[in-house]
C-alpha cells in the first residue's frame, strides 16, 4: 500500500507583521540574526507542542499537526501553540529591541499527507490553503481558526466572533473565530457537553469495587495501586468523579489530591507530581517563587516536623522554586532523579498519615521518573492509608504490560463498553428528550458502541447541525432526522488510535476495510501480498480492534470489533489506491463464486461501484 494517507490533520501558518520595512531600515546581518531567532523560537513552539515544521515560505513559517504521527488532540495542540507563536513576539521584541508581530491562521481539515522523507510536500488539501488565508486575514497580533478546528477546540480554547476573512479563489468568505486563550494552563483534552452530563450510567459494580479499594485502605492503613484502564471516552474520568463524590460525603474525611501526565510540552518529566504539591501547599499561579517557597516550607515542616529541610530541599527542586543562594541541604546534580524520587515519595507518604486518595490522570503518557515514585511509594509507606488511583488508556498495558503484577496491593480494572440498555438510558438522561425517533434513537445508539462520549459526540453533532433543537425547556428533533454521520471529533480519536499501530497492522486493517465489516484472512493477504496476515490479525485481536467472527463459517474469519473503526481506517486509504483494492477485490470474489455470479451481484456491484468513485 502506498506510503501516502488520507488524514485529519491541523494547520498553523504565523507570519511575521512588520517584516519590510524592518528590513529596509536596517543593516541585513542585523536583519538575518533577527529573522533567525524569530524562526528558531516558531520551531522550539511547534515542536514542543508535537507539530512539525514543513517549510519556512519567506517570512512565514507552515507547521502540521497529525503528520507523521496523529493525535487526538492535534487541534488543540495547534491553537495552543499558534497562541504561544503570537505571545513569544513580546519576548523576542524585548530581548533584541524590535516592534514586530504575528499573525497566525489555524485550520483543520483532510488532506494527503506523504511520510516527509524528503521533508517535502508533507500534506496538501484544500486545508493547507484555508490556514494560508486565514493567517493572510489576520490582524496584527491575531489568531484566526476555521469553524472545524473551533469545534474541535471550543472547551479547551476561550474564541471571539470576527468577521469572515475574503478569501481569493473562494466564493464566500471563510468563516472565522478569533482565539483569544486556552482556558486552562496545560493542554485538558476536554471533550463531551459539559451542561449535559448526566447521572453515572452502568458502572456499579467498577464503582463498587473502587470505594471497596478506599474503605480497605482506610481500615488496613496500608497504601494501594487501583488502576483504572479504558479506551478514551469510555467514562473512567465519570466513574472516578463518581467514586471522590461519594468519600467525600461519607463520614471518613480524605485528601484528595490530583496530578496528571502530560503528553507533551517543556518541564513535564514530574508535572503530576508537582500539581499534586502545589494543590496541597496552596500554590497558585499568581505566586512568585519566594512566596511558593513560602508555602512549601510552612507545608512541609507541618507534615515532616525535623526531617522537613532535606524534603524541601528536594521538592523545592522538582518544582523549580528553590534559591540558588537558600541555606538547604545539597541537591547532588549526578544524583538528581534519585534525590528528587526521594524527597516526593518522604512528602506523599507524609500526607497518607490520614486517609488520602492521590489520583494520576492519562498514566499512559507519565515518564518513567513518575512511575518509578508510584512504584516506590507503594512498596515503601508504612503506616499509610494512601490510594494510588492510577487512570490511564489502554496504551499504559502495552508499555508496561507487568504493570501491578505480582504485587498484592495492587488492583487493575479495565472499563468495556455500555450495553445498548445503558447507552439509550445514557441518551434520554442527557438530552431528557421526548420525541427523538426510534430510528435515530437506535443509530445513535448503534453507532456510539458503548463509549459515553461518542455518544455525547453525536449528540452534540445533530444539535450544531440543528437537527436537535431546544424548544422552551425540552429537546426536540426536527423532523427527518435519520442518518447520522461520524464526527470529527471521533474521526480524530479513531484514527490517532490507528496511527498508533505498527505499519503491517495497519495496513492489514486498512485493507480488511475494503472488504468489509467482516472479512477473511484470506481475503487480506489476497489484497495485500508480503504481509505475515496471521501476525498482523493477531496483533489486531489483542489490541481489540477485531474479533473472530463466530457467526461465519470456517475459522479465519473475523469482524472489526467497531464498525466506526472500519470507517476511519477506510477513510485513511488514499482514492486511488482505495479504488485499485476495489477492482482488485472484485475480481478475486468474482473468480472465486464462479457459477454462482448472480448469487453475489450486489457485493461485485457494491466493489465496482466504488473502484469508480
Amino acid at each position: 500500500m502506498a506510503t501516502e494517507q488520507r488524514k485529519l490533520v491541523s494547520v498553523v501558518f504565523a507570519d511575521v507583521v512588520g517584516s519590510t520595512a524592518f528590513g529596509s531600515d536596517n543593516d541585513p546581518e542585523a536583519v538575518r540574526s533577527v529573522m533567525g531567532s524569530y524562526f528558531e523560537r516558531m520551531k522550539s513552539i511547534a515542536e514542543t507542542h508535537g507539530g512539525t515544521v514543513e517549510k519556512f515560505i519567506g517570512d512565514a513559517v507552515m507547521v502540521v499537526f497529525g503528520v507523521p504521527l496523529l493525535h487526538d488532540d492535534d487541534a488543540e495542540r495547534a491553537v495552543r501553540a499558534a497562541l504561544a507563536m503570537r505571545d513569544a513576539m513580546t519576548d523576542i521584541n524585548n530581548e533584541l529591541g524590535v516592534s514586530l508581530a504575528a499573525r497566525v491562521g489555524v485550520n483543520s481539515g483532510e488532506a494527503v499527507a506523504g511520510d516527509g522523507a524528503d521533508r517535502q510536500f508533507l500534506v496538501t488539501g484544500d486545508a493547507v490553503n484555508v490556514a494560508a488565508r486565514l493567517q493572510q486575514g489576520a490582524d496584527m497580533n491575531e489568531v484566526v481558526v476555521g469553524p472545524l478546528t473551533e469545534s474541535l477546540t471550543r472547551s479547551a480554547i476561550e474564541y471571539s466572533a470576527r468577521p469572515p476573512v475574503p478569501a481569493k479563489g473562494k466564493a464566500d468568505p471563510l468563516k472565522a473565530f478569533r482565539a483569544i486563550r486556552p482556558r486552562s494552563a496545560v493542554p485538558e483534552q476536554a471533550r463531551g457537553l459539559p451542561a449535559m452530563r448526566a447521572q453515572l450510567v452502568g458502572r456499579q459494580r467498577e464503582l463498587r469495587m473502587l470505594l471497596e479499594s478506599f474503605e480497605r485502605v482506610r481500615d488496613d492503613r496500608r497504601a494501594h495501586v487501583f488502576t483504572l484502564v479504558g479506551n478514551a471516552g469510555i467514562g473512567k474520568s465519570r466513574l472516578v468523579g463518581e467514586a471522590l463524590a461519594r468519600i467525600a460525603s461519607s463520614a471518613a474525611a480524605a485528601v484528595v489530591l490530583r496530578g496528571r501526565c502530560l503528553p507533551y510540552g517543556a518541564g513535564i518529566t514530574y508535572w503530576p507530581l508537582m500539581e499534586i504539591v502545589r494543590e496541597d501547599a496552596g500554590i497558585i499561579s499568581e505566586d512568585d517563587r519566594d512566596r511558593a517557597l513560602a508555602k512549601l516550607d510552612a507545608r512541609t515542616r507541618v507534615l515532616l516536623g525535623a526531617d522537613a529541610p532535606a524534603v524541601l530541599a528536594r521538592v523545592a527542586t522538582m518544582l523549580g522554586i528553590r534559591r540558588a543562594d537558600e541555606a538547604l541541604p545539597e541537591v547532588v546534580p549526578a544524583e538528581f532523579g534519585r534525590e528528587i524520587a526521594w524527597g516526593a515519595r518522604q512528602y506523599l507518604a507524609a500526607l497518607a498519615r490520614t486517609p488520602a486518595v492521590i489520583v494520576l490522570d492519562d498514566l499512559q503518557w507519565a515518564e518513567p521518573a513518575v512511575f518509578e515514585i508510584i512504584d516506590g511509594l507503594a512498596d515503601s509507606a508504612e503506616d499509610a492509608p494512601l490510594l494510588l488511583l492510577c487512570v490511564a488508556r489502554p496504551q499504559l498495558l502495552e508499555l508496561r504490560p507487568t504493570w501491578g503484577a505480582g504485587r498484592s496491593n495492587a488492583t487493575t480494572i479495565t472499563l468495556d463498553a455500555l450495553s445498548t440498555d445503558e447507552t439509550a438510558t445514557l441518551i434520554g438522561r442527557l438530552l431528557d428528550i421526548d420525541d427523538l425517533p426510534a430510528e435515530l434513537r437506535t443509530r445513535v445508539v448503534q453507532r456510539s458502541e458503548g463509549n459515553p462520549l461518542f455518544c455525547e459526540e453525536f449528540l452534540r453533532m445533530l444539535i450544531d447541525d440543528g437537527r436537535v433543537v431546544r424548544v422552551d425547556d425540552r429537546w426536540r428533533a426536527t423532523a427527518n432526522v435519520t442518518e447520522v454521520r461520524v464526527p470529527e471529533s471521533i474521526h480524530a480519536l479513531l484514527a490517532a488510535r490507528l496511527d498508533g499501530l505498527g505499519e503491517d497492522e495497519r495496513r492489514a486493517l486498512q485493507v480488511a476495510s475494503i472488504v468489509g465489516e467482516r472479512f477473511a484472512a484470506s481475503e487480506v493477504g489476497a489484497l495485500a501480498p508480503g504481509l505475515d496476515v496471521a501476525v498482523a490479525l493477531a496483533a489486531l485481536r489483542r489490541a481489540g480492534l477485531v474479533l473472530e467472527d463466530r457467526e461465519a463459517r470456517g475459522s479465519d474469519r473475523y469482524r472489526f470489533k467497531h464498525l466506526l473503526m472500519r470507517d476511519v481506517a477506510y477513510a485513511g486509504i488514499p482514492k486511488a489506491v482505495r479504488a485499485d483494492l476495489h477492482e482488485r477485490f472484485a475480481a478475486s470474489l468474482e473468480h472465486a463464486v464462479g457459477d454462482r455470479r448472480d448469487e453475489f451481484a450486489e457485493v461485485l456491484a457494491h466493489h465496482a461501484e466504488r473502484s469508480f468513485s
